[in-house]
């Protein structure tokens, strides 16, 4: 699963480093800090590798939603993912999670949704609210949407309609 998350980090990486060195940019200094953000990125997710199989325990701790969010967002560099527009809908607040495993959840969504463009332009939605007692986070796209089959199976654990193999299921 963690390589499968690593994937799209890579290959901004690759990208930005293969334009690096193909030609200069007036946008040199732009295309590095991208290549430094992903790394950053895979750097933390490598330690993570240790973190998540040790234990199934949620290790919860403040985290501010908006920010959260946004930080994962980020992740989706706008030279990988030139059709998608991604909109924004924060309420941030506080909540108490354990931020590894939700990120993982948060990105797979965000991946999906991506996934569900097929390459054609579109827009991802990110929003974030509460109320008294739970945090929400909702991941919406104007997608191809999903099959009655999908619909159906869609909270089994390892279902997946990926047929390339990428895909685990949640």
């Amino acid at each position: 699963q963690l390589a499968h998350d690593m994937q799209t980090n890579l290959s901004t990486i690759r990208l930005n480093a293969e334009q690096l060195h193909e030609r200069r940019f007036e946008d040199d200094n732009e295309r590095v800090k991208r290549i430094l953000f992903q790394t950053r990125i895979l750097i933390q997710r490598v330690r993570d590798l240790v973190s998540v199989g040790r234990s199934e325990e949620l290790v919860r701790a403040p985290v501010h939603s908006a920010e959260f969010c946004t930080e994962i967002r980020h992740e989706f560099d706008p030279e990988m993912f030139p059709n998608v527009t991604f909109s924004m809908k924060l309420r941030g607040t506080m909540m108490n999670v354990d931020r590894l495993k939700l990120s993982r959840a948060v990105r797979n969504a965000v991946e999906n949704a991506i996934k569900s463009l097929r390459g054609r332009p579109g827009t991802v939605e990110i929003a974030t609210w509460a109320d008294r007692t739970n945090v929400y986070i909702r991941i919406s796209d104007d997608g191809v949407g999903m099959d009655t089959l999908t619909l159906e199976n869609m909270m089994k654990p390892y279902f997946t309609t990926a047929k390339d193999g990428s895909g685990t299921g949640i």
